[in-house]
């Protein structure tokens, strides 16, 4: 009996052996953008191309020129074409509900990487926490602004007086208001009234330099997440700002989740979006012990940032993005 078991075992490896396998393909990911000709997704999808050649898998690329109809129709062929996951930055989400609910169905995983509020259809949304940027500024302004100095908060970012108040160990009622008083260029605030008129810094939620009536010496912390909020930091005009990360990292978090699904380890289909934070960047000249504080120096040297960019522009072409009022 062993012997005829050993014979039938032996002939099952030599049918193995002798047919060949089909190899197999590899998963495809359709990545939609809303303009690969943009520096940002540029370098979004090139570390997506890098990530996708070391992982194996096909990775096939959108370019909607900024056409919603057109991102929508493309995702339409990729599903047509069998992709496994769908990673995108809509132009337009409420266009995109049909063609995306239409992958749910099919069980493909959808990954948002656009800037606007999480994608109901997403399975994972990746988006910078505010609130958590704010804290970041508090904890730098308690640093930087002297013990004991009064704080204002702008009428623009009067949504994180509280997380801001937290992060530097007060009351939020001791920190005053300051009042924008007309529209324009850029912000007016007016800081001569009540507790405010001994404010020596303000956190502001705009990236454009304000001024402030009367005329002010103050220590700006920004909460835009804009390259020229970088170059302010630099020239002098903020003490600090928070960037978003780099383009990089985001498609790093995307392709991370990507790999989570393809191997078993998540489900499409979820009811909500999981929110990741790929974190806000605190830039400034000023460390601060216990915060990861970078310098403008090494955001230009990361390519987060171009420095030539801001020099080109600053020729005469185009004197919007120069160094602005003091």
């Amino acid at each position: 009996m062993w012997g005829r078991l050993f014979r039938i075992a032996a002939l099952i490896v030599l049918s193995i052996i002798a047919v060949p396998t089909r190899a197999q393909e590899p998963s495809k990911i359709f990545w939609s953008l809303p303009n690969n000709a943009d520096s940002y997704f540029q370098t979004m999808i090139g570390a997506a191309n890098a990530n996708a050649e070391q992982s194996g898998y096909e990775l096939l690329e959108g370019n909607a020129r900024d056409n919603a109809g057109m991102q929508a129709s493309e995702i339409e062929t990729a599903i047509n074409n069998g992709v496994k996951a769908i990673v995108i930055a809509p132009i337009d989400a409420n266009s995109l509900s049909g063609v995306l609910q239409s992958a749910r169905e099919k069980g493909m995983l959808i990954v948002d990487v656009g800037t606007g509020d999480p994608l109901p259809q997403a399975d994972v949304s990746i988006k910078a926490d505010w609130s958590a940027g704010a804290a970041k500024l508090g904890t730098w302004l308690k640093a930087a602004n002297g013990q004991g100095n009064q704080i204002a908060i702008a009428s623009d970012a009067e949504p994180f007086k509280g997380v801001v108040a937290s992060a530097l160990g007060v009351d939020q009622n001791t920190l005053c208001d300051g009042r924008q008083v007309e529209p324009g260029d850029g912000p007016l605030f007016d800081l001569e009234f009540g507790d405010c008129t001994n404010a020596k810094s303000v956190i502001i939620a705009n990236p454009i330099v304000p001024e402030f009536k009367g005329g002010r010496d103050l220590t700006i912390a920004s909460m835009g997440t804009g390259c020229d909020g970088v170059f302010d930091v630099r020239d002098g005009l903020f003490g600090a700002t928070l960037l978003a990360p780099g383009a990089d990292k985001v498609s790093t978090i995307a392709m991370g989740a990507v790999a989570e699904f393809l191997n078993g380890d998540m489900t499409a289909g979820q009811a909500a979006p999981e929110v990741i934070d790929p974190g806000l960047i605190v830039v400034s000249d000023f460390a601060v012990d216990g915060l990861d504080v970078v310098k403008p120096d090494e955001i230009f040297r990361r390519n987060q940032c171009f420095i030539e960019i801001r020099s080109a522009c600053c020729s005469g072409r185009n004197t919007g993005c120069c160094p602005r009022r003091k």
